[in-house]
């Protein structure tokens, strides 16, 4: 069985386990273990990521946003610039 059939089974089975009472959970959870012979944990876990996922949505970027000052991003500016004129294609042939 490959990843895709997996997640296939869970997209199906997600919507009747967020709407099952705990005794439900548990036998839904069984029942996608044999069929996906995965463990418990596992199951449990890419259930839960399934919920939080929103197809809606775009992903979110994840840790710290960046932040420059004013005079990096002058600086990234003269780099960039610098950078554009010395590797034109071009003249990078003729360098070597």
């Amino acid at each position: 069985m490959n990843r895709a059939i997996k997640h296939a089974v869970i997209k199906d089975q997600l919507p009747t386990y967020l709407q099952a009472n705990k005794k439900a959970k548990g036998e839904i959870l069984s029942r996608v273990m044999v069929v996906t012979a995965t463990p418990r944990k596992p199951v449990i876990r890419v259930l839960k990521r399934e919920q939080n996922r929103s197809s809606l949505s775009p992903p979110k970027r994840r840790g710290r946003k960046r932040y420059y000052t004013v005079e990096t991003n002058a600086v990234r500016c003269i780099v960039q610039n610098c950078a554009s004129v010395l590797w034109l294609p071009g003249e990078l042939t003729s360098w070597l």
